[in-house]
């Protein structure tokens, strides 16, 4: 009886043992942790196809490089753009392989592919099993049929169009081409309004009051960058920022939504509260090429993408919420996007 009461109980013990482990999915990999997990989009080099997918565990403070590629056995594709998550699935968009990769969110096992784009940047669910895709070259929103992973319609837009956004009940979305945001009925399909601005319309983000803050990038001809606050009613312009020569980027706000980072070769940061662009950089460039900025909406933890040569590995730089170098970690070619988990 002795012998039969401690097999139980050591029974028992490798039961409770393997509860304890993170669940496995269908690719037989330990499922990824909701609120533990940064994706890190690697585009790679251009027209080489090794673009990728890097996975950092918060927790464990581990990377994990290449992981699409070594659960499907293939790379993702060439510029791995962006990445979404709708309806508990990844959406990685792979702008020159003119596709979207459907995974499964815990382990990017690959469960459909989305074909028949020309370019395209970001995907943004827009109602009940549909989305709507911005285009490089494809002068269009591409209407995406969650149900059925296929491109169901297109809604014309002359050039090149960029992030998106829902705001009260409409889709907002940059122009890089001419200079408009543009704000579409997703009821309807349908341009309802235009904003008109000085340059091209790139990043977009919300602050703490519902106001739209708007980074157009400027161009390598000359035409200066800017960041705009847009009234969350009627579009006014509240607030207009010129910002110095070059090309800006990656407009992003910390977690309650009263400051904001942008690129525009080393980092900036400004307060809603702020009546000018910063004349300072917060992280200089240096010997980097910052190329991507991430917050972390959990704790304000900042992440850096470097570039480097553009060509070979590059890294993330990992900051506390009080600007503090943490770590640095090596990925793909180009990490160009954050995703947090």
């Amino acid at each position: 009886m002795r012998n039969l009461t401690m097999i139980a109980l050591v029974a028992a013990l490798f039961a409770m043992a393997a509860n304890c482990k993170k669940p496995l999915d269908p690719s037989g990999r330990q499922a990824f942790i909701k609120g533990e997990t940064v994706f890190i989009l690697n585009e790679g080099a251009f027209q080489q196809g090794n673009g990728s997918v890097s996975v950092y565990n918060k927790t464990d403070q581990e990377v994990e490089n290449k992981l699409f590629q070594s659960i499907n056995g293939e790379n993702p594709g060439d510029v791995v753009q962006s990445m979404s998550i709708i309806d508990g699935q990844g959406y990685i968009v792979v702008n020159n392989s003119q596709k979207i990769e459907v995974t499964g969110l815990d382990s990017l096992l690959r469960m459909a592919q989305i074909s028949g784009f020309t370019s395209p940047r970001y995907i943004l669910k827009v109602g009940d099993k549909k989305a709507y895709v911005s285009e490089l070259f494809g002068d269009s929103i591409a209407i995406v049929d969650l149900s059925s992973h296929s491109i169901s319609g297109k809604i014309g837009i002359g050039g090149w169009t960029e992030e998106m956004m829902m705001h009260n009940g409409k889709v907002l979305v940059g122009n890089n081409s001419n200079a408009f945001i543009y704000v579409i009925d997703p009821l309807t399909d349908s341009i309802v309004d235009k904003i008109a601005l000085l340059n091209q319309a790139k990043s977009m983000a919300h602050d703490s009051d519902g106001d739209v803050w708007v980074l157009c990038s400027g161009s390598f001809t000359g035409d200066l960058p800017h960041v705009y606050e847009l009234d969350k009613n009627d579009f006014s312009i509240k607030k207009d920022f010129p910002l110095s020569g070059g090309y800006a980027g990656d407009l992003t706000a910390n977690a309650a939504g009263d400051a904001f980072y942008f690129l525009n070769t080393d980092v900036y940061k400004f307060s809603v509260n702020d009546n000018q662009a910063p004349a300072n950089a917060l992280i200089p460039a240096g010997s980097h090429s910052w190329y991507a900025i991430g917050v972390d909406p959990a704790n304000d933890e900042l992440y850096l993408g470097d570039a480097g040569d553009f060509s070979s590995n590059g890294a993330v730089y990992r900051f506390s919420s009080s600007l503090s170098p943490i770590d640095t970690m090596q990925v793909g070619i180009s990490p160009g996007y954050f995703l947090f988990y």
